[in-house]
Formats: structure tokens, C-alpha cells, sequence
């Protein structure tokens, strides 16, 4: 059987309140495309990741730690696309 819940996508109009997004599982790799320069934590850090606009970018790649849930913000308004995976 395989196991359909392996990947987790999706897009979010950020602004310069921050703006929380739990993933419907923990993921093992995360990537971030901002249209503008972001901010991002995971899990409910409070250490600022930076992530420069129009580019993904990989904000965790680990055999070992998952991340369920980031924060982003910008100093303006855009949209940021997401993408993370188990495996």
C-alpha cells in the first residue's frame, strides 16, 4: 500500500503581520518561493530565516527533524508558494 500523505503543497497571501500555516503533516523537507523578501520560522521558533523573493528556496532538509507548522512575514505584501515532503 502506498502511502498517499508523503508530500504537502500550497500558497499564501503574506503581509507584515505574520501569517501561520500548520501542514496537514510534518514534513521532512520544506521549500519557500516568496514574491517578495520573507522572514520565516518553524515550529513556533522565534529565529528568523530570511528567504529572498523569486526563488525557492530549501528552509529544512533533514533525515531527522520535522517541521509541522512556519511562520511568514514581509515588510510589504505578496504571495508565497510552498512545498515539503516526508521522504
Amino acid at each position: 500500500m502506498v502511502n498517499k500523505n508523503i508530500y504537502d503543497a500550497g500558497m499564501l497571501e503574506v503581509t507584515n503581520t505574520p501569517t501561520n500555516k500548520t501542514m496537514d503533516i510534518a514534513v521532512r523537507q520544506l521549500l519557500i518561493y516568496p514574491t517578495e523578501n520573507c522572514f520565516v520560522t518553524l515550529n513556533g521558533s522565534t529565529k528568523e530565516i530570511f528567504v529572498p523573493k523569486n526563488m525557492w528556496t530549501p528552509i529544512c532538509v533533514s533525515s531527522y527533524y520535522l517541521c509541522y507548522s512556519f511562520t511568514i512575514k514581509t515588510e510589504t505584501t505578496c504571495t508565497a508558494y510552498w512545498q515539503g515532503w516526508v521522504n
